[in-house]
């Protein structure tokens, strides 16, 4: 769980409500959805790991993504 947080936020750990519960925005949502759709498909943390890295910084060509998902 705790390798699947690292993975999923930016930032170490997300604001809390008064009651303690995680509070997440709708682009932690949307990555969550991300994640998911990629461990459907079969990819490992360390492969989702690196296209999160590419969606944040998109400063290299994209060409081994097609190899990854392959």
């Amino acid at each position: 769980v705790l390798e699947f947080r690292r993975v999923l936020f930016r930032s170490p750990e997300p604001d809390r409500s008064g009651s303690n519960y995680r509070l997440y925005d709708e682009a932690d949502m949307e990555r969550l959805r991300f994640i998911r759709h990629c461990r459907r498909h079969g990819m490992k943390l360390a492969e989702i790991r690196e296209l999160l890295a590419f969606r944040d910084h998109p400063t290299r060509s994209c060409d081994w993504i097609n190899t990854l998902v392959q």
